[in-house]
Formats: C-alpha cells, structure tokens, sequence
C-alpha cells in the first residue's frame, strides 16, 4: 500500500511538472480550436497542492485578411481551480481573472471586423441549465446530433477587465487609427458553461464600447457587423445621439 501511494505521489508530481512545461503548448492549441487564430502562450504554471494556476503571456493573433499582427494581448490569467471535478470528467475552474492589457479592433477593405470574424463569433454556443444567456444579437444555438464532449467546462465566476483598445481602421483611403480605454474593471460573469460564450461576451462589450467610443460617423457600417437585437439597439443609440444633438441646436 505504501508502496502504491508513493507512486501515485510521484506520479502526479510528474504529470504537474509536465504540465508546466508543456502547458502553454497545450493551452495555445486549445485556445486557437475556440477562436480559430493563431495564439501564444509564454508560461503556464500549475500548483499541485495550492489549486491555483497562472497563465503568462498570452497574445491572440489576427483572423486572415487583417494588417495588424495581434488581436489582443493578456499578461496575465490567475485561475482557481477544482482538481476533484476532474475525477468526474468535468473542468471545474472557480474562478479566472481575465484582464485583457490591450485590444484591437481592426476594420478591413472589405468591411469586416477582426473581431466578429473569429470562429467562436460564427458558431452558436452551448446552452446549460442555470447558466447565463449568450450574449445579446448573436445566433441562438440548434440542435444538431453530434457526439457531446467528453470534459465539460464549469467556471463558477470570471472576473473580466478590459483596458486599452485600439480602433484600426484599413478600408479607408487614408487609414486612421484611434485609441481609448474601455473602462471595464472587475466585472463578474457568473455559472459560465461554454468558452465559446465567454469570448461572445468579450468581443460584444469591447464593439460596443467601440461604437460609442470611435465609430459614431461609422456607425452604419459598424452596425452592419451585428445580427438582430444588438444591431438594433446599436441604432437606436445611434438615432438617440443624434435627436440630443439636433435638439441642442434647435433650441
């Protein structure tokens, strides 16, 4: 029995180390499966007795078609995790602080946006009990038959900042580059069940903060990007501004 024990210590040990090492190998292709981009990761280091994990580094590169190099930038991830929810094929992470230093959003000639063109932006995510809804004027999900996963992803609470963006602008003739801060610090997500939402969530804050940051003489154009609900109250924002600013100049 002592025997045993001792190698399932050191078997552990081993496989933690591993993941250390290999970890952001690991991790990018993950990542880049969910978004469809290339991704980098510098570090991943993993506690074996502490349930924490910290991921270093992270860059998530432009879809094709797009000039600039990166997407967004994250120094730093801190993750709280569950190790038993493993033994029950589920990742249980209790917590992520995700906050994104810098992100850009890239308009092409073509008029597409860097952002709605990841794969994540494409495809309907899961729906769970008790977990929140998508996020608004995207696509609902279907059913369709498919064999389900075979590791289920619960994360009890995000807690996202965004700082910095960038509004890269290429389909003009003279392209026009404008920066500002999102202002988004500390915000709780809650009960998510699906990556695929949570980057949903991440790309309709930042185009809304955006919009109503740097693309009011493009605002057409940039509802144009959304599909149902969110495009429209994007307009009607839009139409509300300009009332305000027409009835200043009346009066």
């Amino acid at each position: 029995m002592l025997k045993f024990l001792t190698g399932l210590i050191v078997l552990g040990v081993v496989v933690f180390a591993g993941i250390n090492i290999a970890g952001n190998f690991a991790l990018a292709k993950v990542l880049e499966g969910v978004l469809g981009v290339e991704v980098d990761v510098r570090k991943v280091q993993l506690g074996l007795f502490t349930q924490q994990a910290s991921v270093y580094g992270l860059k998530i590169h432009n879809p094709e078609g797009f000039s600039e190099e990166t997407l967004a930038s994250v120094p730093e991830i801190s993750v709280q995790y569950d190790l038993s929810g493993l033994l029950k094929g589920t990742i249980h992470l209790t917590e992520i602080r995700l906050n994104f230093d810098e992100i850009t959003v890239e308009r092409n000639a073509a008029g597409k946006f860097n952002l709605t063109e990841l794969d994540a932006m494409k495809k309907p995510p899961k729906k769970a009990s008790g977990e929140a809804p998508p996020a608004e004027g995207l696509p609902q999900p279907e059913k369709k038959p498919g064999k389900a996963p075979a590791i289920d992803v619960v994360i009890d609470e995000v807690r996202l900042s965004l700082g910095r963006a960038r509004y890269v602008d290429t389909g003009k003739e003279d392209p026009t580059v404008r920066e500002f801060s999102l202002e988004i610090q500390d915000e709780i997500l809650k009960d998510v069940t699906d990556p695929q939402a949570l980057v949903q969530q991440v790309v309709v804050k930042t185009m809304q903060r955006v919009g109503m940051n740097a693309l009011m003489p493009d605002m057409g154009q940039f509802s144009a990007a959304f599909k149902g609900e969110a495009a429209g109250k994007i307009n009607a924002f839009a139409e509300k501004m300009r009332s305000s600013i027409s009835s200043k100049v009346t009066s």
